[in-house]
């Protein structure tokens, strides 16, 4: 259906779980022949984490299993959206492989701390929610766009609907949501004229890809 993204390069943040939304985004642009990078934490199976995040072992399986299944290059990077040394190695090891990417998607996040209403978050997990979901978004951005410059390719960052309609309990994530809905809007008109597109994201995965009509394109 879409033969122009044969050839090109996709890079989807938390997508090294096959539960996950990141995954079914991968499987979908690796049909379309797009050569896949696979970027979630990586972490051990005896590693400590509050929420469930791509292990190294099944990241390397789902890079394994798109080559061989659609034909096309992949690879299984290590990343922590809310440290920058991690996003600037995982940048350099992607660019190593790829030299450029065409398609950013900035899809990993996670809630933690709830159910809590605002007044009673722990400062600690109301943070690290905005960090992850919010700060996260910026951070990838900033380390990929110089090798997506002139390639004419686009950033889609997963939104929600709690960023348009605050769910209960979960006022960090609603918040962090609607800041990725704002930032993405800022960056599209920050974009010289001649350089934007429109386009329109159907619903399929769940309604993921967010309320925006309007991406960013490079």
């Amino acid at each position: 259906m879409y033969t122009d993204l044969a050839g090109k390069t996709a890079l989807i943040t938390g997508a090294g779980k096959r539960t996950g939304i990141g995954y079914a985004i991968a499987r979908k642009l690796a049909g379309f022949k797009t050569h896949i990078v696979i970027a979630d934490l990586g972490m051990n199976d005896d590693s400590k984490s509050d929420v469930k995040t791509g292990k190294r072992d099944e990241m390397l399986d789902i890079a394994d299993e798109l080559k061989k299944e659609f034909g096309i290059e992949t690879l299984a990077v290590n990343l922590d959206v809310s440290r920058t040394d991690s996003i600037e190695d995982m940048a350099k090891t992607v660019k190593d492989k790829f030299d450029n990417i065409h398609i950013l998607c900035n899809n990993a996040g996670a809630s933690f701390g709830v159910p809590n209403a605002v007044h009673n978050y722990e400062e600690e997990a109301w943070l690290k929610t905005i960090d992850v979901n919010l700060h996260g978004v910026f951070r990838v951005s900033k380390a990929i766009v110089p090798m997506m410059t002139g390639t004419g390719g686009s950033i889609i960052n997963t939104a929600s609907r709690a960023g348009k309609v605050p769910p209960l309990f979960n006022g960090a994530y609603a918040a962090a949501k609607a800041g990725v809905i704002m930032m993405l809007k800022r960056s599209f008109l920050e974009q010289p004229q001649k350089n934007r597109k429109k386009q329109c994201v159907k619903r399929f995965l769940w309604d993921v890809l967010g309320p925006l009509k309007k991406w960013p394109t490079l």
